[in-house]
């Protein structure tokens, strides 16, 4: 979402070049959401909406209908053909916090699972929200600092037009508190999962195993594919965001909403069902109540 001013045809070629696969690139983020909402609606009106209001499910609705706004209106300003530099900014200033509303909803829903295993821990579950505010503070801190000289303005493209903003050289410094979080996050699953392993004497690659059967197993698995995945986006984005003062620092952006909406949800889904397939399973379990929705189920 920052970008510099081209001043030669070189650099006129390069920069449409550069468009043209951030167009491609955020195509690509918004076809998972949409392909993910269809391939899991159904789990999502059985598992979710036949629940009762509680807090998780307040958070699945956010994490996941807010992506699909977030694709819907980017889809029209990358592929729209009647922009402004007023509408251009205005997508700018929204995107930037909309990044950051992605990065909070899904690690609340991570935080949630993590309580789950830590809850008798009343030191790292304060630890873990201290960070949770400072690091999101940090993050709001710098994005409002460097959105606050932004400069929009549309151009001209084959096919269309597109939004060019003059560079922010700072905005790269988001990514680095929302990566120290996610890291510690991860950090405590990997630790909690190391320590039960340990203790029931179970080798590491009896995991697979396991997993399906016991909370613990899937918080740890979910939570470590969950930052595996987005670690990488989230790392990708820094490093382009540091290199390229460019377009081409639009193609990371939208996989950063998408795939935190997609896989937070995921993170919910995969342990409500699991509730539900084998609830006996789970009544004794930590944690459940905080992050599994009850369903008034009669199986």
């Amino acid at each position: 979402m920052q970008h510099s001013f081209p001043n030669s045809y070189e650099e006129i070629i390069k920069q449409l070049n550069q468009v043209e696969t951030a167009r491609n690139a955020r195509l690509a983020s918004l076809a998972i959401v949409f392909y993910d909402y269809l391939i899991t609606f159904d789990r999502e009106v059985d598992l979710i909406w036949k629940s009762e209001w509680y807090f998780p499910k307040v958070i699945f609705l956010m994490n996941r209908y807010y992506a699909i706004a977030s694709a819907i209106f980017s889809y029209y300003i990358f592929f729209g053909s009647q922009l402004s530099s007023k509408l251009c900014l205005h997508y700018y200033l929204w995107e930037g916090w909309t990044g950051l509303i992605a990065c909070m909803l899904a690690e609340t829903i991570l935080q949630m699972r993590i309580y789950g295993l830590y809850r008798q821990d009343k030191f790292i579950v304060r630890l873990m929200v201290f960070l949770f505010i400072a690091c999101s503070t940090a993050a709001a801190i710098t994005m409002g600092i460097s959105l606050r000289g932004v400069k929009t303005f549309p151009i001209d493209i084959p096919n269309g037009q597109f939004c060019f903003g003059i560079a922010l050289p700072h905005l790269f410094a988001f990514w680095i508190p929302v990566l120290s979080f996610e890291i510690f996050l991860c950090s405590l699953a990997l630790l909690h999962g190391y320590e039960y392993y340990r203790s029931e004497n179970r080798s590491l690659l009896s995991f697979g195993t396991f997993y399906q059967n016991r909370l613990s197993d899937i918080i740890v698995r979910d939570s470590i594919i969950y930052f595996f995945t987005i670690g990488a986006v989230y790392l990708t984005c820094l490093i382009v965001w540091i290199i390229n003062q460019n377009a081409l620092v639009e193609a990371p952006a939208g996989f950063s909403i998408a795939l935190s909406s997609v896989l937070g949800s995921r993170l919910i889904l995969n342990l409500r069902e699991a509730h539900v397939q084998h609830p006996t399973r789970f009544s004794s379990t930590v944690g459940t109540s905080i992050i599994v929705i009850d369903t008034p189920y009669s199986e």
